[in-house]
């Protein structure tokens, strides 16, 4: 997992309209379940995007940390 700085995960909070769940909060062990009970993956952060625009920056929001 990467870790993201306080500032990216400013820059990832003021445009979300939909939900941030961080490593810590208490939906975070369910909120990264996968169908796949083979899988897991521990990301920094989780996002439930409220529509498709928001899918669109989160992704690259997302690409641009890799």
């Amino acid at each position: 997992m990467k870790n993201l700085q306080a500032a990216q995960i400013d820059a990832l909070k003021n445009r979300l309209q939909g939900t941030l769940v961080l490593a810590g909060d208490a939906a975070y062990d369910s909120a990264r379940q996968a169908w796949n009970a083979m899988i897991d993956k521990h990301p920094a952060a989780i996002v439930r995007c409220a529509g498709k625009p928001e899918v669109v920056h989160e992704v690259n929001f997302a690409r641009d940390q890799a």
